[in-house]
């Protein structure tokens, strides 16, 4: 499940991933059109006991502020890098009725491969602000292709 972005958001998270780019690293950036903000994997269970879930959300529209970038699994072990922000009251009631474990809403910007240079280092303690209007959930469906992965959305629903 995930919160698709606007388009300006899309061009602000674009202009960071240029900056990771610059390393030495094997980076593979994920594509403008493709970044959105994940809440939860699903995997391949039922899409509509999710979409039943889905329509359980009585959200209105919010704004979150993306203000960090992070690393999966964690700082040591980049393997991951994304952009994300602490999870505000809407997004803590959206996750409550979709379920899961921890929320950590992020949005991912780049896989790694081998080790990580002083360039993707320095992005775990750059400061951003890029604003992101929250206007609806979608479940998306994602296949792993060897020219990396392909969306498409199962269900929308608009807050």
């Amino acid at each position: 499940m995930a919160i698709p972005l606007g388009n300006t958001a899309k061009d602000k998270l674009a202009a960071i991933q240029q900056e990771m780019e610059k390393s030495s690293a094997r980076v593979k950036l994920v594509e403008k059109e493709n970044l959105h903000m994940t809440l939860r994997f699903v995997g391949d269970d039922k899409p509509e006991r999710w979409i039943r879930k889905i329509g359980q959300i009585r959200e209105k529209p919010f704004s979150i502020v993306l203000d960090r970038i992070g690393a999966f699994p964690d700082e040591k072990r980049v393997r991951v890098l994304w952009a994300g922000c602490e999870p505000v009251e809407s997004l803590l009631n959206i996750h409550r009725v979709i379920g899961g474990g921890e929320l950590i809403p992020h949005i991912t910007l780049a896989r790694i491969k081998g080790k990580p240079d002083d360039v993707l280092a320095g992005m775990l303690s750059k400061k951003i602000r890029v604003d992101v209007a929250v206007k609806g959930v979608v479940l998306i469906n994602s296949t792993l292709t060897p020219s990396g992965p392909s969306y498409k959305v199962l269900h929308e629903k608009t807050l």
